[in-house]
């Protein structure tokens, strides 16, 4: 009995220290790399709460329908984490975030003949409906000009620390659904979107 009372007081009192860890650091400035490059910017509001916001270059690859949309895009992302620390140099984070990009040409690679969007009015009587983009199989189009992106994603990652260099990396995984939208005439816009993910490497100086 008595070893069983110590045992779980160890116990106790190492998730106690595990849960309660402080924060390693509040701001944090650096790179992101791999689908998003750019700017990256995380400051660990609470012990248990961060924020971080990404701007630069992202490589999309969005699967919609019977095509894939190949094209990169300029894009700010911002991302609302719980983080946890698991040791003195490591913590897990997950939560949520949401991405708004511009994109010169959005690029299409057609598997099965045809990518299916949608056509929105803006008159007195506002209706929408398909309209899908007949594209010769095998072949990849430019389908719109100057687009603009909004999405929404979740966030899930690792992040390692070193209190003797003031260095953190962070690796996480985005996955999440984006829309790409284009007037294409008075009144009229088109929209195409589809599941969209990242995966990203962060490289921060920490003060």
């Amino acid at each position: 009995m008595r070893k069983l009372t110590i045992t779980l007081l160890s116990l106790f009192l190492g998730f106690s220290i595990f849960v309660n860890a402080q924060k390693p650091y509040t701001h944090s400035l650096g790179v992101t790399l791999g689908s998003l490059n750019g700017v990256s910017y995380k400051a660990l509001v609470t012990d248990h709460f961060a924020i971080s916001t990404d701007l630069g270059f992202k490589f999309n690859y969005i699967p919609v329908n019977n095509a894939n949309l190949t094209t990169y895009t300029f894009e700010w992302n911002t991302n609302f984490m719980y983080q946890l620390n698991m040791s003195e140099h490591s913590s897990f984070f997950v939560g949520a975030g949401f991405a708004l990009g511009y994109n010169w040409k959005l690029r299409c690679q057609v598997i099965d003949g045809y990518i299916q969007g949608w056509d929105w009015h803006f008159g007195r009587w506002g209706y929408t409906y398909p309209l899908p983009f007949t594209i010769p199989v095998g072949r990849s189009v430019d389908v719109f000009y100057n687009a603009g992106k909004a999405g929404a994603h979740g966030i899930i990652g690792f992040e390692f620390s070193d209190f003797e260099a003031p260095v953190s990396i962070s690796i996480d995984f985005r996955p999440g659904y984006s829309t790409f939208f284009s007037k294409t005439s008075e009144n009229k816009m088109a929209t195409v979107g589809g599941f969209d993910w990242s995966v990203d490497f962060g490289i921060r100086y920490t003060f």
